[in-house]
């Protein structure tokens, strides 16, 4: 159950979609000047119990938001003060946003219902310097409500943020549009209905133009939610429809459940905030038009929230001011650039280099993996050799790193990637020296910049034998497996058997496993979807969705928290363009493509991830391997650096490491 009491979140809903590479001709441009989101997220509470995942929330979040194009102002625990948070609503932000411009505000973190001599319901949100004592009692905050005696001092004295200061912001920001999402414990406490029968707010923020009406939290309950209808005209000229309604002032709420629900969390996060990811990503754009607009966003999270929490949470949504709608176009709907369609340069500078072929003292035999830190510092793995080399962001081998890697005689690495914290992970796992009594499954060691072995990791010893269940027992690693870490640093664990994927948080705990046991008759009976046989590539992008080179099945497979995703990139034999013939790396660049390395047709093939749609291919034209710089033998891996100004393949067959300049 979720302790998490309060979200509130200014949201741009991005729709990223099968069918998003079908372009409209829409720009945000056209429609708002400046994108704003402040992002409140706070586990840790001096006065109160600390959260798991609130800062989970905004980071995911924020990484949409800053994907998307908003300039982000994020807070994070004691950055979340009740001085800094007013200071930003409602000092610093009316000064900066302009009338044509959008704001989402996203706060996570403890809230508290309490109720008022007259029986009415009033809300607050706790900043991170919330006082937990009131006239000498302790203020509890979970599982009731607290009795509110004198409302206009309470959240003074308690240094909480009342509900009627979070409803002023909207009469002093003059941006067009307002979205408010809540996730949390008695997120109902925002919902304009609750505060019907409270005098609303009628301040009017710098530059609005008014009409006779203020724009606080208020609304008739019984008002029609529905856009208005369009008229003939804009019918049939929807880009006129949208420039109306665009133009229109509009606040929004939309709340994780009703007032005194408690909410519950899955893979991580909240249940709610776990489908509003989603929903952004464009599984709530419900006509399928690239454009996304808040009453979808409700209508689908209104849907979905109540089944998978067992009914217990039901999301509102709610107009609260204003005809208008919040309207977002995600970037994979946009043109994609020409640049992007063409195979990137060749850097023969690169020949040069000790990356390109490994120390002159210990060439390469085998590289088979590849892995680039914040630094554009290369780590290559030999599988043949059963060392990774280091270089520097000029391709010099660093000597001295990896003399403290390893785990013993009997293990070898198997494959590896870099944190954002800029750790190296390496999955380890047992060579023909086995010996009696050794474990298993593979074994996960975490290493710094110098290669020296860190002592544990979150309060587990190392090396990492696998993960926590919620009764405390180990779900083991497999004996070979890949990995790969989201932004979270969430640990991803793909076991090359049977296609298992076991996903866990920082702190070790499970917090999913999804594969072949849980694979359904009928699904298995399309022929369209099949766990990944035998994979060799792991990859997770931004956003959390899983993508693994399917070696055996000859494609490609998409995975959200053990959900399937379907896509036109196919699963087929062949040495044409759009066939793979056991393909091995894979990874994912900043604007979500997709680069695979064609292992059999010895090529390396770029891919929006959504819609399947093949951006360019390099190598060999016949599929035939060459030894060329640009062209491939066998190459098993594939990998970008941080700013995706590069990209490296190994070239197995080949016995190097080619780079490519990709701006």
């Amino acid at each position: 159950m979720k302790q998490k009491m309060f979200l509130v979140y200014i949201v741009c809903c991005l729709s990223i979609s099968l069918f998003g590479e079908a372009q409209q001709g829409l720009d945000e441009s056209s429609f708002y000047a400046k994108s704003w989101a402040v992002v409140i997220g706070i586990n840790e509470y001096p006065n109160f119990s600390s959260l798991d995942y609130a800062i989970n929330d905004a980071r995911a979040v924020e990484a949409r938001f800053r994907r998307m194009g908003f300039e982000v102002i994020a807070l994070h625990n004691d950055q979340a003060t009740k001085q800094q948070i007013l200071q930003v609503l409602k000092e610093e932000l009316p000064q900066q946003i302009g009338r044509q411009d959008r704001l989402v505000i996203f706060y996570a973190g403890h809230g508290a219902a309490g109720i008022l001599p007259s029986g009415e319901e009033v809300g607050f949100i706790i900043p991170y310097d919330g006082r937990s004592m009131l006239d000498g009692r302790y203020i509890e905050i979970i599982g009731g409500e607290i009795l509110v005696d004198d409302y206009a001092t309470f959240a003074e004295r308690t240094n909480f943020i009342s509900v009627d200061e979070i409803r002023a912001i909207s009469d002093t920001i003059p941006a067009k549009h307002i979205l408010y999402i809540i996730d949390g414990c008695y997120s109902g406490f925002l919902d304009p209905a609750v505060y019907a029968k409270l005098q609303p707010s009628q301040r009017i923020g710098k530059n609005l133009q008014t009409v006779g009406r203020g724009r606080g939290l208020s609304l008739e309950i019984d008002k029609d939610m529905r856009l208005p209808s369009p008229t003939p005209q804009e019918q049939l000229h929807p880009q006129n429809y949208l420039d109306v309604i665009t133009a229109r002032d509009t606040v929004q709420v939309l709340t994780a459940g009703s007032s005194g629900e408690l909410v519950y969390e899955k893979s991580g996060h909240g249940v709610f905030t776990y489908y509003l990811l989603r929903a952004l990503d464009g599984v709530a754009d419900s006509d399928r038009d690239c454009v996304l607009m808040a009453s979808e966003l409700g209508t689908y999270l209104k849907q979905i929230v109540p089944q998978a929490s067992n009914f217990s949470q039901s999301p509102l949504f709610n107009r609260i001011s204003g005809e208008g709608e919040f309207m977002f176009i995600p970037p994979m709907c946009k043109p994609i650039d020409p640049i992007d369609m063409k195979a990137p340069l060749e850097d023969t500078s690169w020949t040069k280099v000790d990356a390109y072929k490994g120390p002159k003292a210990v060439p390469y035999k085998a590289p088979t993996q590849l892995a680039v830190d914040l630094e554009d510092q290369l780590y290559v793995l030999d599988a043949e050799l059963s060392q990774i080399f280091k270089f520097d962001a000029a391709g010099n081998h660093v000597p001295d790193y990896g003399k403290s890697m390893g785990i013993g005689d009997t293990w070898k690495p198997n494959s590896m990637a870099v944190g954002y914290g800029g750790h190296l992970w390496v999955f380890y796992t047992q060579n023909d020296k086995k010996k009696k009594g050794d474990p298993v499954g593979g074994q996960i060691m975490i290493y710094d910049q110098e290669g020296k072995p860190l002592d544990r990791w979150e309060g587990q010893h190392l090396p990492i034998t696998g993960c926590t269940r919620p009764d405390e027992t180990l779900a083991a690693f497999p004996a070979t497996g890949l990995l790969a870490l989201d932004i979270e640093d969430n640990l991803i664990v793909l076991d090359q058997e049977n296609g298992i994927i076991t996903k866990c948080d920082r702190q070790g705990k499970l917090l999913h496993q999804w594969g072949q046991y849980e694979q359904h008759e009928t699904i298995k009976n399309l022929n369209q979807y099949k766990i990944a046989t035998r994979p060799q590539g792991l990859a997770v992008d931004m956003f959390g969705y899983v993508y693994i080179a399917d070696t055996e099945g000859h494609g490609v497979q998409k995975f959200f928290d053990g959900e399937w995703i379907p896509s036109d990139i196919p699963n087929v034999k062949g040495n044409k363009p759009h066939f793979f013939d056991r393909p091995h790396g894979i990874t994912v660049d900043n604007k979500l493509y997709l680069y695979i390395a064609d292992t059999n047709n010895h090529r390396i093939k770029k891919y929006t991830s959504t819609g399947g749609k093949l951006l360019t291919f390099w190598g060999k034209k016949d599929a035939k391997k060459g030894n060329k710089y640009g062209e491939f033998n066998q190459p098993m891996d594939v990998a970008l650096n941080w700013d995706n100004t590069f990209v490296y393949v190994a070239d197995t067959g080949n016995k190097r490491v080619q780079r490519f300049l990709l701006k």
